[in-house]
């Protein structure tokens, strides 16, 4: 079986925001394998951590109408789509469901080779066993299998904040300018000397989030023994269930609210230690920062972030509500370098 080495490449993979940074993995093993062009079929809002010059990546809608074609044998690409498509050599299909109609789709309009993966389900099937790999490493199965085990090992981890330049971390590298455009949204001149004591109560499902009060009390004991700047990150699913707690913020936490996602990746460079639950921001974090994710029922062994200091804190039973705040400040203070 010949490797899977194209110019131009296609990825469809819609999902949340957490999905897309675990893809990272993928779009560094293809630049590595020769890609010069990635067109992600995603939903762009949950792509918009990547750096927005010289990664070679588009991201396109999969929700668009010029796409619809590939979810529907019954509609026909659009012209647009077809147009981007004829520069396609390989296409990456990351679908639960609606593979065999994309394939067919693709195949019609020319793309000469397709493989697909399963991306894992959330939420996990009732009594699904537990295989231990990680999202992040099934995802990498159909390159694997075309370009080696040794070739796909390496894109797994994450970097540091010091790594995230345009040579180590080409998707993600923040500019200076960047930082400073952070700041100024944030409020204040200059990032603080210790760093961030970061934290984000949210994510996309209500039943992976830790109790939001106990996020205050960590920013209130923050706020009392550590020299680092306590930071609450809140975004726009966050807002309503939120709006009490935050009219009764610990006095001197900062707060970054609904703050573009490129921003968000700014000031997490300058964290100090992140904590947060089993959602996209905490994905996000772990590439540039000391990480403690919170997890309940879903299984770290898979969704943990990737990077080179995360601390995975499972709740007990899986219930968050039973994770206790001591216990959750003792593993921050373990995880801060």
């Amino acid at each position: 079986m010949s490797p899977f080495f194209h110019e131009s490449v296609l990825v469809i993979r819609p999902g949340a925001l957490g999905d897309a940074v675990l893809t990272l993995p993928v779009l560094q093993a293809l630049r590595s394998a020769g890609a010069r062009q990635t067109i992600v079929l995603g939903i762009p809002g949950h792509w918009r951590w990547l750096r927005a010059a010289g990664n070679d990546v588009t991201i396109a809608d999969w929700n668009g109408p010029e796409w619809m074609g590939l979810s529907s044998l019954d509609v026909p690409l659009a012209d647009s789509a077809l147009r981007t498509l004829r520069s396609v050599e390989g296409a990456l299909i990351f679908l639960r469901s609606g593979v065999r109609e994309a394939a067919q789709a693709l195949r019609g309009a020319g793309v000469a080779e397709i493989l697909a993966g399963s991306p894992p389900a959330w939420p996990e099937a009732p009594g699904e066993a537990d295989d231990g790999r990680h999202a992040a490493d099934r995802l990498l199965d159909p390159l694997r299998e075309r370009l080696g085990s040794a070739w796909c090992a390496s894109f797994s981890t994450g970097g540091t904040a010091a790594d995230l330049d345009e040579r180590r971390e080409p998707f993600l590298a923040v500019a200076e300018e960047e930082r400073e455009a952070a700041l100024r949204r944030l409020g204040i001149p200059a990032p603080p000397s210790a760093g961030f004591f970061a934290v984000h109560p949210g994510s996309g499902g209500r039943s992976k989030c830790w109790p939001a009060e106990r996020y205050v009390e960590l920013l209130r004991r923050a706020a009392r023994s550590l020299p680092s700047k306590p930071l609450l990150f809140v975004g726009p699913a966050e807002e309503e269930t939120l709006a009490p707690l935050l009219r009764d913020l610990p006095d001197g936490v900062l707060l970054a609210r609904s703050f573009p996602l490129r921003e968000v990746l700014a000031l997490l460079t300058m964290a100090r230690v992140f904590a947060g639950n089993d959602a996209g921001v905490t994905h996000l974090a772990a590439r540039c920062c000391p990480t403690l994710q919170l997890f309940g029922h879903t299984r770290p062994s898979r969704w943990k972030a990737l990077g080179p200091r995360v601390t995975a804190l499972q709740a007990p039973d899986g219930l968050l509500e039973r994770l206790e705040v001591e216990k959750v400040w003792q593993a921050i203070l373990a995880t801060c370098p």
